[in-house]
């Protein structure tokens, strides 16, 4: 079996190239499948359990949208005893219990997605939870200026030049935290890593081919249909 963890950062096409190094092993791809999985094991509503998703600690700010958020789809009906009272007191509470499941669900489930192995997953801090607990782990790391990730937002959500920067930089600093609060760890310790790919050099089939060939080239990695020879 064998276990791929791509960490990214924004902008650099993470889960378009997971899926494609996915397709081609014949693995199973995860991604945003897993605020789904969250959602179901726990009851909570996925579009909350979604606000945490790779974020570290929230701030006082991020609090009151949790609570703005929380109003608009009144996400607090029928829970504690309420009977739909929008409270601040029970939106607080309630944002506050999806963070707590978020942390405490994520990494049994990653490590039994690790455990059943032929799995590519993104983010999530994947390569950081099941370091030295999945023998046959390849954890990649995608990489490419701000400049380059920034223009890739352009294009794709149409940004503006400016906000497309800074969302990026958000994002890094959001998934740094996030890193640091869930696995203890950092994010830009490139020693936990395989390997590191600029995908603004490679570009997409440039960056699967290059963690398909490593899967390839590791023993305990095989090509689901494939037979050894």
């Amino acid at each position: 079996m064998g276990v791929i963890c791509i960490s990214r950062q924004m902008g650099t096409h993470g889960s378009v190239i997971a899926a494609k190094v996915a397709e081609e092993l014949g693995y199973r791809y995860i991604d945003g499948q897993i605020t789904d999985w969250i959602s179901s094991r726990s009851g909570l509503p996925e579009e909350l359990l979604m606000r945490w998703d790779e974020r570290g600690p929230r701030g006082f700010v991020d609090r009151l949208l949790d609570r703005a958020f929380l109003t608009h789809y009144g996400m607090d009906w029928g829970l504690y005893g309420t009977g739909g009272y929008h409270d601040g007191v029970v939106q607080a509470r309630l944002s506050e219990m999806a963070n707590a499941t978020y942390r405490e669900e994520l990494p049994a489930l990653i490590e039994d997605l690790g455990n059943a192995g032929f799995v590519v997953t993104v983010g999530r801090g994947a390569g950081f939870l099941l370091l030295d607990k999945v023998p046959d782990l390849l954890h990649v790391r995608l990489i490419a200026s701000e400049e380059q990730r920034a223009t890739v937002l352009v294009e794709r959500m149409g940004l503006s030049p400016d906000r497309a920067l800074a969302l990026v930089r958000r994002s890094a600093d959001q998934r740094r935290k996030f890193i640091l609060d869930l696995c203890q760890a950092d994010w830009d310790d490139l020693k936990a890593y395989d390997a590191v790919i600029n995908t603004g050099l490679i570009g997409v089939d440039g960056a699967k081919d290059l963690i398909v060939g490593m899967a390839k080239r590791r023993q305990r990695f095989p090509v689901v249909g494939e037979t050894a020879g």
